[in-house]
């Protein structure tokens, strides 16, 4: 009996909070909404609002370590 090993995914705690507050949902909709488990319109605008989010962070985070 072998146990399936995945990876448990990481999410930018910031990004959730703000589309919680943006969208008045909860985070586990939003994070059901990122995975592609929901459809819809509003579920494909949190994605994309998330990436975008998620990236213009990541950006920053950059940056700022490079400029160390």
């Amino acid at each position: 009996m072998s146990k399936t090993k995945q990876k448990r995914q990481k999410y930018n705690d910031d990004v959730l909070q703000e589309l919680k507050k943006k969208y008045d949902v909860t985070r586990n909709y939003i994070i059901l909404s990122i995975r592609g488990e929901r459809n819809g319109t509003l579920s494909i605008q949190i994605q994309e609002d998330y990436r975008k989010l998620n990236a213009a962070s990541k950006k920053a985070i950059n940056q700022k370590i490079s400029e160390l």
